[in-house]
């Protein structure tokens, strides 16, 4: 029972005299970590300014456009209004902002039919995750919207009056997506 023990002292008495030993596993971890550390500075935070285009100017643009100027997504997102579609894309290319986000006309006429039109966003691979959260957000937005057409026309098919499916409709063009910004390391 000894014997394993006075091998082991042995072992760890030279390792202990061996400097090399010491480097590898003491201070190169400590040197990686600080590499480390140095090279991942700055992305904690982060911020980018998202082009909006509203080529709409209809209320459902209006409420999209609210979503992404509010207090809460102020500290991720910057929104730059742009003209058009092609001035975004030119925009992205030129790097004064990091993606884009078409609202096309007619886009609220269309949110309350049968055949809503898609949201156009615009991004570069150079900014993957500006395209990510901003695909994200449009899409959150689209779902909610959906939910809400459901919600009128299955209202309007077990027959309410029409009076009550034009106040239900107006008050879905009211309802907003609940936006959250949540603050998690990576």
């Amino acid at each position: 029972m000894a014997a394993p023990f006075v091998i082991a002292g042995n072992d760890l008495r030279q390792r202990v005299r061996d400097r090399s030993a010491i480097v590898l596993g003491v201070i190169a971890p400590l040197v990686i970590a600080a590499l480390m550390s140095f090279a991942f500075r700055g992305t904690e935070t982060f911020h980018y300014t998202l082009g909006v285009v509203d080529a709409d100017r209809g209320p459902v643009a209006a409420a999209l456009t609210q979503v992404l100027e509010d207090p809460g997504l102020r500290r991720f997102v910057s929104v730059k209004h742009v003209p058009s579609a092609a001035a975004a894309a030119a925009a992205i290319r030129a790097k004064t902002i990091q993606a884009g986000l078409a609202i096309p006309a007619g886009f609220s006429a269309a949110s309350t039919g049968s055949h809503p039109i898609d949201l156009q966003v615009l991004t570069s691979v150079d900014n993957s995750v500006a395209g990510t959260i901003t695909s994200s957000i449009a899409a959150s937005f689209a779902a909610q919207l959906n939910a809400d057409r459901l919600s009128v026309a299955t209202a309007g098919a077990a027959g309410i009056p029409a009076d009550q499916a034009a106040r239900l409709e107006a008050a879905s063009a009211t309802l907003r997506i609940p936006e959250q910004a949540v603050h998690r390391s990576i």
